[in-house]
């Protein structure tokens, strides 16, 4: 599980780190995590009971994970929040492959963790940067990101010209003048 028990819950679905709680950047993500979620539900495919957290992630390489047995994405405050929704649309797609069963985990007996892709043993475990890039889940993520943050961008835009618009023809009207 990737919460702490100092995380606060700033939101129906939204923890914060406790060491970020009065960080401007990091607020600035929830804000936009919980505006983005609606038209990113359009897009994809992923739990309805889905949880986020926002904080500073310690993997040096990582800005935003996704556990599947918690159904939480975690999203990293050392980025940008242009960054922050590229991240965020990531780890989405990997939310719909766990939640349509195309990626899967399953504890094996002297095994370990095996994870299966589209019902089929995946042995790289992405040991080095390569042969992660090269993971068929990540090879989707990383090819849907940039669209899905795209598309989610361009109608949060449309979405808040439409209200300026409504709040314009509100002032706009013309007065009842009588004769």
């Amino acid at each position: 599980m990737c919460f702490n028990k100092t995380d606060r819950k700033v939101s129906s679905n939204i923890w914060m780190a406790q060491s970020v709680l009065n960080n401007d950047k990091a607020i600035l993500i929830a804000k936009l995590i919980k505006a983005t979620l609606p038209e990113y539900r359009k897009l994809l495919k992923f739990p309805k009971d889905i949880k986020f957290r926002v904080g500073p992630i310690k993997k040096r390489t990582a800005t935003g994970r996704y556990w599947s047995r918690s159904k939480t994405v975690e999203i990293c405050t050392s980025q940008t929040p242009e960054q922050a929704l590229i991240s965020l649309a990531h780890e989405l797609v990997h939310a719909e492959q766990y939640h349509q069963g195309r990626l899967q985990n399953k504890w094996k007996d002297r095994i370990g963790w095996v994870c299966y892709w589209n019902g089929k043993v995946n042995k790289s475990r992405g040991a080095t940067f390569n042969s992660y890039m090269k993971q068929p889940w990540e090879v989707e993520a990383y090819s849907r990101q940039e669209s899905l943050a795209l598309a989610v961008h361009n109608s949060m835009i449309k979405k808040i010209e439409k209200q300026n618009e409504k709040k314009q023809s509100r002032t706009q009207r013309p007065k009842n003048t009588q004769v």
